[in-house]
């Protein structure tokens, strides 16, 4: 999933515009959890995260252009931990 969100993160961050239209460029689904949660990942003037749950709980993010690649640097440690197990 981490590999995913990355993926579309580096997408998100090349289509990025000064408009104010978000475009989605991709959707993640948790599997094998209590509480099914989707994310919504677009660019814009910035880059949105957009996390749902059925549950009813919602929780919206925009990263501005300026913090996007010290995300990018962290989902890289994030995926480096993870597949480095």
């Amino acid at each position: 999933m981490i590999a995913c969100a990355l993926d579309l993160t580096a997408k998100a961050a090349k289509a990025q515009s000064s408009a104010t239209a978000w475009t989605v460029m991709g959707e993640i689904t948790e599997a094998d959890a209590a509480d099914v949660s989707h994310l919504v990942i677009s660019a814009g003037p910035g880059i949105r995260f957009a996390l749902n749950s059925p549950k009813g709980a919602a929780l919206t993010c925009v990263l501005p252009e300026s913090d996007i690649p010290r995300f990018q640097q962290a989902l890289v440690r994030v995926e480096d931990h993870f597949t480095s197990r």
